[in-house]
This record gives C-alpha cells, structure tokens and sequence, in this order.
C-alpha cells in the first residue's frame, strides 16, 4: 500500500520547537517581513525571559536541596559547610544575592546556574584575604575564598557577624 504524501508546513512552522527552541522558523513572516531590529528586540526579550526562568529553576532549586535543619526554635533550610576551624552557612538570602546583582553582567546566566555548586566548592576553595565591611553595618569583616572550575578563578565571599559566617556571594574573577 502506498504511503500518503506527507503534508508540507506553513513556511515558518517547518521547525521542531522541541529541537531548536524557536516556535516560529526563519521563513516565517515574522521574520522574513519584519521592521529593521526586530530579530535584536526580540532576542532581547527572549534573553529577559530566559533569565527569568533561571532565576526561578535557582529558586526551586535551593527550596528541594538545602537540608532543613533546627536553628533555636525554628525550622531552616541551610547548607552548613564545616571547614578548617569553622561553619560556614549557605542560605536562600546568599541565593538571592547571586540573582539580584549584575543583572547586565555578560556572565549573568553562568553564575545563576553555577551559585548550585558554591555549597561544594566553598569546602575546598583556597582563602586569600581578608576585607573590611564599608556598606554592611552589621557585618564584622568578610572572608574572601577562590575556587577555580573549568579554567575560570571565581571568587566567593563569606560575611562574618554575630549570626556566624555565612556565604554572602559569587562573582567571576
């Protein structure tokens, strides 16, 4: 028996959104016939909108993982990472330090997805210094540790106060 003849796509619906990402193709009309710019404004906001969705997989992300564990009378949910002579506590606030500066930064997206690995690296990272507190009132000094992954120097940052040290933040070095 013959096989039927396969029904050729709408120029512009002749992709695989699953495969490429791209609901519309390049032969679509939006594309082929739209105004100068419009492929750099809509990139731009498809890159807004993907960021957004990593912020968001970050945010579930540390909800599902950091253990919970009893602090004073409270329930917490905190990754405590035991080094040398001391604790250091990763919480949702260090999380959402990471999401929350350097929006513009080319290096952005790399380091939502990577702030998932700081509770590991932060056990090994080598400490190189120590850096006084000029905006933060009630932290007493901060602890700067590097961590090299894949080539790439990052530099982590635990806040001391009278809570304890916590991981306060993650940039690219």
């Amino acid at each position: 028996m013959k096989k039927p003849d396969r029904i050729k796509p709408v120029p512009g619906l002749d992709n695989n959104p699953a495969d490429d990402g791209m609901v519309f193709g390049k032969s679509h009309p939006y594309i082929t016939k739209a105004y100068p710019g419009a492929e750099k404004a809509a990139e731009k906001i498809a890159e807004k909108n993907f960021i957004k969705i990593e912020q968001k997989n970050l945010e579930n992300w540390y909800k599902e993982n950091m253990p919970e564990q009893i602090v004073g009378k409270f329930r917490a949910r905190r990754f405590v990472v035991t080094r040398d002579d001391r604790e250091i506590i990763i919480n949702k606030t260090f999380y959402k330090e990471v999401a929350a500066h350097y929006k513009d930064d080319k290096y952005y997206l790399e380091r939502l997805k990577l702030a998932r690995l700081a509770h590991e690296w932060i056990k090994t990272a080598k400490h190189i210094g120590v850096e006084e507190s000029r905006d933060h009132k009630d932290v007493k000094k901060f602890d700067i540790y590097e961590y090299e992954y894949k080539g790439v120097i990052y530099v982590l940052k635990c806040r001391l106060n009278s809570d304890g040290y916590f991981l306060h933040y993650m940039r690219r070095k």
